[in-house]
């Protein structure tokens, strides 16, 4: 597989926007490579009711679940993608 899933992109903001302590909660899905395997990723989320926010971090498109109301949504969220198949997802904010 080349999907390319990293912790050094922590924090990655959704297109257009900044990190910052009073943003909203995200799930980082993962950081890919291949334009190809971000879109299943999206389809991915999607399929599972998910809203879906896209970042980029240099060469990679970053894919986000989010973004959401509460740090208890997001919880919810990540352990959904994670027994989904994305094990190495993680919290963030956008």
């Amino acid at each position: 597989s080349t999907r390319r899933r990293s912790r050094r992109h922590r924090g990655a903001a959704p297109a257009g926007g900044s990190a910052t302590a009073d943003a909203a909660p995200y799930v980082q899905v993962g950081a890919f490579a291949e334009p190809a395997n971000a879109e299943r990723a999206i389809a991915r989320l999607k399929a599972l009711g998910l809203p879906v926010s896209v970042g980029r971090d240099g060469g990679l498109t970053v894919i986000l679940a989010g973004p959401f109301a509460s740090s208890a949504e997001a919880s919810n969220a990540l352990l959904l993608v994670r027994q989904n198949g994305y094990r190495d997802a993680f919290a963030t904010r956008g």
